[in-house]
């Protein structure tokens, strides 16, 4: 596996735990950023079903969201399987304005990225 950076040894410990390096790169990508909170993580069960490997697009709207964790899931979904909301307007959220805002995670967004697209190195 190349090397990945992580935001702290939590995001590490739970990629890990989850069989991150052993996923291919849809898993990988979505595993990673769902890792990178304590929120994600939490609730990792109800956003993703590891058995079946489903996304559950039902928890974009649940109470314990916060702005950065719904982020992070959009990102994740959409590296995924492309989802980009399920109304045209919803999409808007979804583009990288809205996306890579959050400076002190932009970082690990692109580390997703470069998994789910296997990019060696920096460009």
């Amino acid at each position: 596996m190349e090397f990945l950076k992580f935001y702290d040894d939590e995001q590490r410990k739970f990629f890990l735990r989850h069989n991150g390096e052993k996923l291919d790169i849809y898993n990988k990508s979505l595993v990673y950023l769902l890792s990178l909170t304590e929120d994600t993580r939490k609730h990792f069960a109800s956003i993703y079903d590891e058995s079946k490997r489903e996304i559950n697009i039902d928890i974009l709207s649940k109470s314990w969201q916060t702005s950065t964790s719904i982020i992070i899931c959009r990102l994740a979904f959409n590296l995924f399987n492309g989802f980009i909301g399920t109304e045209e307007k919803e999409a808007k959220s979804y583009v990288v304005d809205n996306i890579f805002y959050i400076k002190e995670f932009a970082p690990y967004f692109w580390q997703a990225i470069k998994v789910r697209f296997e990019i060696k190195g920096d460009i």
